[in-house]
């Protein structure tokens, strides 16, 4: 199945490490060949099982996926090919983990990260285990309820680590009390044999200006 050149194209599948196109349930091969805006060969697509149904990201455009379609990793669905603008991609894996903590969705924000991850914020620097990151993102005592992000920047000091830093407005509920403030935010992303995952955060919220 050839992509159409110059609008969606079908979202490649490969196996981590394979730069073979793996075939879907009816037995085309998916394809990930450049068009308007080439992916990256070293930025690799990952591949657990197909669901029959399949996303499409218009390179020429940018349109990415909505987030409610984002798949996650083991979740049996595509994992769509990365767009060759890393800086979009990583802006993506950041907002799909802040929506996972508005749904209280600690399965996903575990599996967006690695099997530890250090986080720093006014409360001290800590170890967070992936088994504890479920609970805390699913137990715990404030809600956040809205976000959005201002001056984001990203830095890849090697193909497979990223840097994320950015201003982020939310607004929370704590103790039935709703609340708003922002925060200077940073995380570190790391690519390895399970895409991209988040190894460390942190966080400082920044003085109202009077």
């Amino acid at each position: 199945m050839q992509p159409r050149r110059g609008g969606p194209i079908p979202l490649a599948l490969r196996a981590p490490g394979n730069n073979t196109a793996a075939p879907d349930r009816a037995g085309e091969a998916s394809s990930c060949e450049p068009q308007a805006r080439p992916c990256h060969d070293d930025i690799r697509c990952l591949h657990r099982s197909t669901s029959g149904s399949s996303l499409t990201f218009d390179h020429e455009n940018g349109n990415w996926p909505p987030l409610s379609a984002l798949p996650t990793i083991g979740s049996g669905r595509e994992v769509p090919c990365v767009e060759a603008n890393l800086t979009q991609t990583i802006q993506n894996l950041e907002t799909a983990y802040w929506t996972a903590l508005i749904r209280k969705d600690g399965a996903t924000t575990a599996r967006l990260s690695g099997e530890t991850t250090i986080v720093a914020n006014e409360n001290g620097v800590r170890s967070v285990s992936a088994d504890q990151l479920v609970r805390r993102t699913r137990d715990s005592s404030w809600t956040l309820d809205s976000f959005s992000f201002s001056d984001i920047k990203v830095h890849a000091p090697t193909p497979d680590v990223a840097i994320i830093a950015y201003v982020a407005r939310q607004q929370i509920t704590r103790n039935g009390k709703p609340n708003a403030y922002s925060a200077a935010e940073c995380s570190t992303w790391v690519r390895g044999q399970n895409g991209w995952l988040c190894h460390s955060h942190s966080a400082a919220a920044l003085k109202q200006v009077t």
